[in-house]
C-alpha cells in the first residue's frame, strides 16, 4: 500500500515539470479515470507527483510527530540504559531528506498555486494499482472541497483540496 498525490490544474503550467524535477520530484500524466473524476471538469491536467515511485514521503505526517521525551520516559521505565535509550531515539528520529523532500513538494505546490492562481491536490492510499483502482467509494466528503490558501503539513487522504494563489 502507497499514498499517491494528484494534482488538477485548468491547463498544465508550462514549465512545472522541470520545476517539480528539479526538486527530485518526478511528474507524470494520470492515467486513472476514477482519480480524474475527483476533480472539477474545468480542472482536466491531472497529474501524479512521486519520489522514488510513490508520494509517500509528500503526504507528510498525518499521526502525532515523534515525541522524544516521552519515548525516553518510557524506555526509562523498562529498566534500559543511558546508551541504549540514545540508540533506539536516534533510530526512531524523523530522516533529514525526507523532511527536505517533503517540505520541497509543498514548496512546488505553493509556487504552481501562485502562478496558475489555484490547483487542487488529491492523495490517496492505493491497495493496489494505481492506473486501475476505483476511488470513487473512497472519497469522505464528495460535496465541497477543502479551501486552503496556505499549504497544509500534512495532505488528508481521499478529501480534494484547492490551494488558492495569495496573491490575489
Amino acid at each position: 500500500m502507497c499514498d499517491f498525490i494528484f494534482l488538477g490544474f485548468r491547463k498544465e503550467p508550462f514549465g512545472m515539470r522541470a520545476r517539480f524535477r528539479a526538486a527530485d520530484l518526478a511528474v507524470a500524466a494520470n492515467e486513472n479515470p476514477t482519480v480524474a473524476r475527483r476533480f472539477p471538469g474545468e480542472y482536466a491536467a491531472v497529474v501524479v507527483v512521486t519520489h522514488g515511485g510513490c508520494s509517500c514521503d509528500l503526504v507528510g505526517s498525518r499521526g502525532s510527530r515523534f515525541d522524544e521525551a516521552r519515548e525516553r520516559e518510557k524506555l526509562q521505565r523498562k529498566g534500559w540504559s543511558g546508551a541504549k535509550i540514545e540508540r533506539a531515539i536516534a533510530g526512531k528520529r524523523p530522516q533529514g531528506k525526507r523532511i527536505t523532500v517533503e517540505t520541497a513538494f509543498r514548496a512546488k505546490v505553493s509556487e504552481e498555486a501562485q502562478l496558475s492562481g489555484d490547483l487542487y491536490v488529491y492523495a490517496h492510499a492505493f491497495k493496489g494499482d494505481i492506473t486501475s483502482e476505483d476511488v470513487s467509494s473512497a472519497h469522505e466528503d464528495e460535496s465541497t472541497p477543502l479551501v486552503l490558501d496556505a499549504v497544509p503539513e500534512a495532505w488528508p487522504l481521499d478529501r480534494l483540496v484547492r490551494v488558492r494563489s495569495t496573491a490575489r
